[in-house]
Order: structure tokens, then sequence, then C-alpha cells
């Protein structure tokens, strides 16, 4: 018995139901058996289809279809058809990861093979006028380096302060100076000054 997917009907698209969701209309090409052993022997269970019948949709010989709630990229999937990817998909395989790193070598190797005008953002935070805070993504990370006593997997509660790469959101204070151009870099030099 071999089983082609032929179409799947959104059937959705022909009604207007306010957000109701309707099964997908799947229509599938029997060979070497006939329709009717296909419809005994229930091929289909892992869809959890229903009014499995004989072609009526699209009124073709040899073919069958049956009604699923299950999603378009699982209907091709069970019949080995591997779905297009979009190009939100696409970004998302290439760019999404989650890492803890713990040394400036750790972040190059984190962030390689990200493009160089990737966006770096935090979520910072302002008072409304009601005093209720706002969280919102802002462009930009700060980067400081500075003497800290840091904690970590394997590291005392306390211990010596030691020289750190720091990457952070900025506080609403420096962040009003970003907005309005009033912030300004500062190196070893600038403090010597």
């Amino acid at each position: 018995m071999r089983l082609t997917l032929i179409d799947i009907h959104d059937t959705d698209a022909d009604h207007d139901v306010g957000g109701q969701d309707l099964p997908n209309l799947v229509t599938v090409k029997v060979e070497g058996v006939a329709v009717d052993d296909v419809l005994a022997a229930h091929p289909f269970a892992a869809l959890k289809p229903f009014n499995v019948q004989p072609s009526q949709h699209l009124g073709l010989p040899e073919h069958v279809e049956f009604c699923t709630f299950s999603f378009h990229d699982d209907i091709q999937r069970f019949f080995g058809v591997e779905p297009e990817k979009s190009a939100d998909d696409i970004a998302f395989d290439r760019y999404c990861r989650r890492a803890y790193v713990r040394t400036v070598g750790e972040l190059r190797a984190a962030i390689a093979d990200l493009p160089d005008d990737f966006p770096l953002i935090h979520t910072g935070r302002k008072f409304n006028q009601d005093r209720t805070i706002e969280h919102f993504n802002a462009l930009g990370l700060q980067l400081q380096t500075g003497t800290w006593i840091f904690t970590g997997p394997g590291l005392p509660a306390w211990g010596d302060p030691r020289w750190s790469l720091r990457l952070g959101g900025f506080d609403p204070s420096d962040w009003a100076k970003i907005m309005d151009g009033t912030w300004r870099n500062i190196t070893a030099a600038d403090l010597k000054e």
C-alpha cells in the first residue's frame, strides 16, 4: 500500500467563524490496494482522523480524504514530506541560543557565528507618570570592567576581588543620558584626569 499526500485544504479559509478552528481536509492518493482496504485499515490513526471516506472534495478516483485537527507540518511529515521552512524558522535555527559564559573566550565562542550587525539589547525600566514601572527592550548593553567579588559554580561565597568584564543594562539615569545624547564612554585615562 502506497499513500501519497495530494492536498491539505484549510477549511477555516472557507468560513468566517469568529476564531473557531475548523479541521483540515486531507486528500491522499491510494496505490497498490483498493480504497475500501485503506478505509478498513485506519493507516492515518496518528493524525487522529475523522470522516475518512473516498475523495469527494476533489472528486478524484482512487483517493481518500479525511478531516484532522493536526497541523500542516505534522500532516506533511506523516507522509514523508519535509515542510518548507519559513524565514522565521531559518532565523530561529541559526540564531537561537542560551549560554552560560564565564570568560571572554567563552563569550567569543558563543557569539562567533552571529553577524557583526546583530543587535545587543537589554531590558530597561523606567517609571511612568503614575509611578508604575515600565519595562522596555533598549538597544545597547553596558560593558564595564572592574574588580568585583563574584559567585559561581565551585567558587566560595566570598572571595577576593578580580578584574572582570560585566555586560548588563543601564540604570534609568544612565539610559536618560544615552537618549538625550549626553552619555560618554569612560576609559582609565578619563578617570585619572
